[in-house]
């Protein structure tokens, strides 16, 4: 996870190309993948306004950077759940 990369920690390019934020956004680096927020079949409305909560605007720009992630809404692909890409 990028997130854990420091000044001692060195990261590899594969085929020329490095792991960035941006690489990743635009899938030439390809090894990543989602988060994942599990629930059950029918989630309670509670656990629908937390994940709404979660793909907000506000908490994707202004939190989920902070912690090392890559905010959703900056992704320019999108992958299904099989993991090909389909956008």
């Amino acid at each position: 996870a990028f997130s854990y990369v420091t000044d001692e920690v060195a990261t590899l390019s594969i085929d020329g190309v490095q792991p960035t934020d941006e690489n990743v956004m635009n899938n030439k680096w390809i090894i990543w993948s989602y988060e994942h927020m599990y629930t059950r079949k029918n989630p309670s409305d509670l656990t629908k306004e937390f994940l709404d909560f979660m793909l907000s605007d506000d908490i994707q720009e202004r939190v989920i950077g902070q912690l090392g992630y890559i905010p959703v809404s900056k992704m320019e692909i999108e992958r299904d759940w099989q993991g090909n890409v389909i956008k």
